[in-house]
């Protein structure tokens, strides 16, 4: 009994080695074929030496590979490309475990000019696309970047962002969305409004509640730190072009509600902000005649939308203004705004017309 019992485990133990050697090879293998991949981009983009000027964005280190990590292929990239992630040459993109492995190797050939290959995981290999000026400007289609496929939004925002050095917390935050929307760079807004005109007092700590929640949110929640798992940030369902209509006021533009509060005094306050897009003055400083502005799957509106919210970085007043401010003043005034079947928009502004009965 004792025998079978130790050959068994034996077996056991061959497989497990067998497996992770099969594992290991195969990442091996994959890490080969990045490297003659990664090659061949660089010699599509001419070779550049001036590294600085050199970006690539990459899934590495969130994709896995037969149950293993593929962090370890940023350092192919260094070898090869002679950017780092150090330096903001790298930038690694948030996507599921199981999405396909990319590369997108851009170089910033002048003011207005970004040629980018993009290198794509086709099973155990990978697909080199040619060469493609994806700067955002005037003149430029979206046709031109279909050929990027399923990473089209994701890479030509980024990589715009990049190439018109956007604050390093923004960029970060796009990357954990997956692209840099317009309605990330709101975000960026939103958060210097709020340190600016709702500073924390000694003992107060900030939640916030997406009601409306949309892209901005993932930038508020990275760049203040304040994720659902530390109950920092709650999101209710209620859309962004909504309207808030009681008996009566109608309110349009809400932005999302801060709370600040102190838990031993429990004392604090909510505060409903309003976004105010400014789409006509966007249009006028975009000064693109032929940009279809209703296009909001186009890469292109986003990058217009993000530098217009970045040319006016210090001044997030423009955009943001308080609707409504409702004092609290007990555990059970937070629970009102934040507890399970809370709805904060009717404690702040009153039943929807709606909800009324």
């Amino acid at each position: 009994m004792k025998v079978k019992g130790l050959s068994l485990l034996a077996v056991i133990l061959v497989v497990l080695v067998f497996s992770a050697g099969f594992a290991w090879a195969g990442m091996a293998a994959l890490q080969d074929e990045a490297a003659v991949a990664l090659k061949q981009a660089m010699a599509k983009l001419d070779n550049p030496t001036d590294t600085q000027n050199l970006v690539c964005l990459t899934n590495a280190g969130y994709a896995m590979i037969d149950g293993e990590g593929t962090l370890s292929l940023c350092k192919t990239v260094r070898d090869i490309c002679g950017v780092s992630a150090d330096t903001g040459n790298i930038l690694r993109v948030h996507t599921a475990f199981d999405a396909p492995l990319y590369f997108a190797l851009a170089h910033k050939t002048g003011p207005d000019t970004l040629p980018l290959v993009l290198i794509s995981q086709n099973g155990k290999a990978f697909a080199v696309s040619e060469p493609l000026d994806v700067y955002v400007k005037k003149g430029k289609s979206f046709e031109a970047f279909k050929s990027l496929g399923r990473y089209s939004f994701s890479v030509v925002s980024m990589v715009n962002g990049w190439a018109n050095d956007f604050p390093e917390d923004l960029m970060q935050a796009a990357l954990y969305h997956d692209h840099l929307c317009g309605g990330v760079s709101t975000g960026f807004l939103t958060v210097g409004y709020i340190k600016k005109h709702l500073p924390l007092s000694e003992g107060q700590q900030y939640t916030y509640i997406g009601a409306p929640a949309w892209c901005q949110d993932d930038y508020i929640l990275t760049a203040m730190n304040l994720t659902p798992g530390k109950s920092g940030y709650r999101s209710m369902k209620f859309n962004w072009t909504d309207t808030w209509k009681t008996a009566e006021k109608a309110y349009t533009n809400l932005g999302g509600l801060v709370i600040r509060y102190d838990p031993k005094t429990e004392k604090g306050d909510a505060t409903l902000l309003k976004f105010d897009w400014r789409r006509d003055d966007m249009i006028k400083f975009t000064n693109d005649p032929d940009m279809d502005w209703n296009g909001l799957k186009n890469p292109l509106l986003h990058v217009y939308y993000s530098r217009f919210y970045l040319a006016n970085k210090d001044h997030p007043e423009k955009f943001l203004s308080v609707i409504a401010t409702k004092s609290i003043d007990s555990q059970a005034d937070l629970d009102r705004l934040v507890a399970m079947g809370a709805n904060p928009l009717a404690e702040i502004l009153g039943k929807r017309v709606s909800d009324v009965k």
